[in-house]
C-alpha cells in the first residue's frame, strides 16, 4: 500500500499551486513521483464553427502549452532535483478526465486544493473536489488554501468501527509507518458506554488480525453528532491530517460539506483531509 505516484490536478489557481507545493513536500518524504495534471476545456462555439482537423490542431497546441506551464511550475517548486515529475494535460472537464488520468498514470493518491470560502456552494472543498469525491477511485487528499506542509506526526481517522473502514485504516497505517506518524482511530459513540467499549475492543482485534505488529491508538468520545465530536477532538488535540470514509455514513458526509456546519471548524481551514471510497480501495 505504499504511495509511489501522486496525481495533482492543477488549474493554476492559488489553491492548486499551494496543493502542488504541499504534495511535493509529501512526495519527498515518501520518495514518490509527482504527476501534474491540467484539464482544459475548449469553447463550445469553436466546435460548431471549425473543422475536425482544426479542432485536433488546436487541442494539441493547447495541450502542449499547458504541459509547458506545468513544467515551469515544477521548476519553481525547488524540487526538480529531489523528486521525479511527470506532466499530463487533457481536453475536457476535470470530472470527465480525472479517472482516465489516474488509470493512465497508475496513480496511488490524488492531492488537490480546496477552494474554501471562495466557493459558497461547498465551503470546505469547492465544487470540483466535491464531484471528484462522489466518484472517487482512490484516496483523495484535500489541502486547504492556507495550509502549509509540516511534519505529519498525528493522523486521525474518524471511524464507525465498521468493516468498510478496514481498507482505509490499513492504507493510513502504511502511510503512518512511512512517515513515522501516530495513527488514531476516533469513534464518536452514541450507544451505552459498555456497548461502545465492547465494540471498540472487538474492532481492535479485527485490526490486529489484519495489521499485525502495527501500533494504532483508539479514542472514544460521546456526542449527539459525529461532526461535533470530531470538532471537539480537533480543538483539544494536535491533528495534522484527518481521514474520513464518505460511503459509510452519507449523512455525515453531507454534513461535512454543509457551510453552516463546517465553517467554524478550525482544522478544516488549515489542515488537510483525506477522503476514502471503500468500494474502490
Amino acid at each position: 500500500m505504499n504511495i509511489n505516484k501522486i496525481l495533482v490536478p492543477v488549474d493554476f489557481s492559488e489553491s492548486a499551486v499551494n496543493a502542488m507545493h504541499w504534495a511535493c513536500s509529501l512526495a519527498e518524504k515518501l520518495k514518490a513521483e509527482i504527476i501534474l495534471f491540467n484539464a482544459f476545456e475548449i469553447k463550445k462555439s469553436f466546435y460548431e464553427n471549425e473543422s475536425f482537423s482544426d479542432i485536433m490542431v488546436l487541442t494539441k497546441d493547447i495541450r502542449d502549452e499547458k504541459k509547458e506551464k506545468l513544467k515551469e511550475l515544477a521548476l519553481h517548486t525547488g524540487y526538480k532535483k529531489k523528486i521525479v515529475f511527470d506532466y499530463l494535460a487533457e481536453s475536457g472537464s476535470l470530472q470527465n478526465t480525472l479517472k482516465d488520468a489516474v488509470k493512465k498514470t497508475n496513480s496511488d493518491l490524488i492531492i488537490m486544493g480546496s477552494a474554501g470560502a471562495e466557493d459558497q456552494r461547498n465551503y470546505l472543498f469547492g465544487s470540483n473536489a466535491t464531484d471528484v469525491i462522489r466518484n472517487l477511485d482512490l484516496p483523495l487528499l484535500i489541502v486547504p488554501v492556507k495550509s502549509t506542509f509540516s511534519e505529519l506526526k498525528s493522523i486521525v481517522f474518524a471511524s464507525t468501527f465498521s468493516i468498510e473502514d478496514l481498507e482505509p485504516i490499513l492504507f493510513l497505517s502504511a502511510l503512518s509507518n512511512q512517515l513515522d506518524a501516530k495513527l488514531t482511530l476516533l469513534h464518536i459513540g452514541s450507544d451505552d458506554i459498555d456497548i461502545e467499549e465492547s465494540r471498540m475492543e472487538d474492532y481492535r482485534k479485527l485490526i490486529d488480525r489484519n495489521n499485525p505488529g502495527k501500533t494504532i491508538y483508539y479514542e472514544l468520545l460521546y456526542h449527539e453528532t459525529i461532526l461535533d465530536g470530531i470538532n471537539e477532538y480537533i480543538k483539544t488535540n494536535n491533528v495534522d491530517l484527518l481521514g474520513i470514509n464518505h460511503r459509510v455514513r452519507h449523512d455525515f458526509f453531507d454534513d461535512f460539506l454543509n457551510p453552516s456546519l463546517s465553517e467554524d471548524m478550525g482544522l478544516y481551514a488549515n489542515a488537510p483531509v483525506m477522503v476514502f471510497s471503500t468500494e474502490t480501495l
